[in-house]
C-alpha cells in the first residue's frame, strides 16, 4: 500500500499569512490616504 504524503498548509500558518497581509494593506492604505491629502493640500496652496 503506498504512503501518500500530503503537503498542505495549516490554519495557523495561514491564518498568519492574512494577518500580516491585512496589516501591511492597512499600512499601505493609510500611507496612500495621507499621500492623497498632502496632495490636495498642495494643489489647494497653489491655486491660492
Amino acid at each position: 500500500m503506498p504512503r501518500f504524503s500530503l503537503r498542505a498548509f495549516t490554519l495557523v500558518e495561514l491564518i498568519v499569512v492574512i494577518t500580516i497581509i491585512g496589516i501591511l494593506s492597512t499600512i499601505g492604505f493609510v500611507s496612500y490616504s495621507n499621500y492623497l491629502k498632502g496632495a490636495q493640500d498642495s494643489n489647494r496652496f497653489s491655486q491660492l
